[in-house]
């Protein structure tokens, strides 16, 4: 494939949009974060400030060199990238690099940075995968290419579930790994396979060891009523305060009274309750459809595209952008469990936003070669 200079012949349609989320979500940032910003650095900006410095800044540097890469050298140091974000995420044990945050170890300090290594890994997968199965075709059905598959996926799934403590990115690294798998040459029995897979880990996770933080968030959300400690059951009746307090349009930006330490993690986790609470049910709806706007494009561009690597790309990267979306939202509104999954291009967190700017970098690029 030649590849066009800088942004020319890019998707309009994506770059406008994510460009206008990322806008969006820097404004709701600012008034999520604003609280407790001023509290403990005594300057409401300063988060702000840094998700400007550490995130976005960086993150569209990224854009840029994805947006312009050349595709086949992704491809050739796909596998490459993926062994070294696998490293990067068992270092999140190393003493002195990794980091302990609220009981879990998912982070890695070098400096003044803090990154969560489980973002690498989502889109290092979502490569290796889409050149594995470019490359296997309709050899994809043999007994060596299943199990190669099956070791990719599940050394992902297994790093940040077991190693990590965390279920909601190893159910995201899955869906991205599934999802292309449906799009491939792949027998159906083989995918069944997977899935059945994939929910017996769910389960074994869920339930073991006996009584964990996993079940205890599910016994929230099913039966309240029964939760015996008001502990447990905080994040998600605030939440609910918050987006019930929005009511029609809102109580106005910047007025939210549930980010002023009511709801813990106002910028990562609970964001979406704020802005609710800010903007009302019309600013909700209007967000969402900024969302299902970009997720539409995708799969319209999917339709565009000829070569199967771009496919299984978009594809792939779709369906993680959609299922983080949802994954970050639902606990907001007692559909699932509270999760520590961030906001696409809306919460606070550096890594999350430089991963996001890089996928869609990627997305941008693959546009460029749609049929016309």
């Amino acid at each position: 494939m030649k590849q066009n200079n800088v942004l020319k012949g890019v998707d309009l349609v994506i770059l406008i949009a994510t460009g206008l989320l990322l806008l969006v979500g820097l404004v709701i940032l600012q008034s999520a974060s604003g609280p407790s910003s001023y509290k403990f650095f005594g300057n409401a900006y300063t988060d702000f400030i840094s998700q400007l410095q550490k995130g976005v800044l960086p993150g569209l540097f990224l854009f840029l060199i994805f947006a312009n890469f050349s595709l086949k050298w992704l491809r050739k140091l796909s596998i490459l990238g993926w062994i070294t974000m696998i490293g990067l995420n068992v270092l999140v044990w190393m003493p002195g690099i990794g980091v302990e945050v609220n009981g879990a170890r998912r982070w890695l300090e070098i400096g003044v940075l803090r990154v969560q290594p489980a973002e690498f890994l989502k889109l290092a997968l979502l490569i290796c995968m889409a050149t594995i199965l470019f490359h296997l075709g309709k050899n994809i059905n043999r007994v060596q290419s299943l199990l190669w598959i099956t070791f990719v996926i599940g050394i992902s799934a297994g790093i940040v579930i077991i190693g990590q403590s965390s279920l909601s990115n190893g159910i995201i690294l899955i869906a991205i790994a599934l999802s292309m798998l449906f799009q491939s040459k792949i027998k159906f029995k083989f995918i069944a396979i997977f899935a059945i897979i994939t929910l017996i880990t769910i389960i074994v996770s869920i339930f073991y060891p006996p009584d964990n933080y996993r079940l205890k968030r599910i016994k929230t959300l099913l039966k309240p009523e029964q939760v015996s400690s008001l502990d447990e059951k905080y994040q998600t009746d605030n939440n609910m305060i918050a987006v019930g307090s929005g009511g029609i349009l809102g109580v106005g930006l910047g007025e939210s009274r549930q980010k002023f330490f009511y709801l813990p993690e106002a910028s990562t986790d609970s964001i979406f309750a704020v802005f609710a609470e800010e903007a009302g049910f019309v600013g909700v709806i209007l967000l969402l459809a900024l969302f299902l706007t970009i997720i539409f494009r995708i799969l319209f561009l999917y339709t565009q595209i000829s070569d199967d690597f771009g496919r299984y790309i978009l594809i792939g990267g779709v369906t993680w952008f959609t299922t983080q979306t949802l994954v970050n939202i639902a606990p907001t509104i007692q559909l699932a469990p509270v999760t520590g999954v961030p906001l696409p291009f809306v919460s606070e967190g550096g890594t999350s936003m430089m991963v996001f700017c890089a996928l869609f970098g990627i997305i941008a690029n693959i546009s460029k070669y749609r049929n016309t």
